[in-house]
């Protein structure tokens, strides 16, 4: 505000800090079995409030696929990102996205490995064996 003889006058204004976006917590490596459901989180931090999204490499692939909600893969109301009954091919990199309207620095990125481990299966059931006493058992090949 400002005075003199002749009266006062004051005037206001907002500052408004923006803050580039940040992985405060960012998603961890996980190992699971086929067929579970994995689930990667991600609380990021930034002023405007960063939006969240995800995208997958998987192993051996030189690209990224942007990962959205639908079949198999959920995005969180938490911004987590949830995978229902994985498979082996899911094995790969999964990155978190943190994004705002800050020029200078528009996203950054975390990113964490799933493992895949896939149940043990028996190919050929056994079978019932005799000997007589004595005599060794010899195991059958299977050609």
């Amino acid at each position: 505000s400002a005075s003199n003889e002749h009266g006062t006058v004051a005037a206001t204004a907002m500052l408004a800090v923006q803050v580039p976006p940040t992985v405060s917590s960012p998603p961890t490596a996980q190992t699971t079995v086929e067929p579970d459901m994995t689930i990667f989180k991600c609380v990021a931090s930034g002023q405007p409030m960063p939006t969240i999204s995800w995208k997958r490499r998987l192993t051996g692939s030189p690209t990224d696929e942007q990962l959205t909600s639908g079949g198999k893969f959920f995005i969180q109301a938490d911004n987590s990102l949830l995978i229902t009954e994985t498979v082996y091919e899911d094995t790969g990199t999964y990155i978190c996205v943190a994004s705002n309207d800050l020029a200078e620095i528009r996203m950054v990125e975390s990113s964490a490995q799933l493992t895949v481990n896939v149940r043990p299966n028996i190919m050929t059931s056994p079978q019932n064996r005799g000997s007589m006493e004595g005599r060794a058992l010899l195991p059958v090949s299977q050609s």
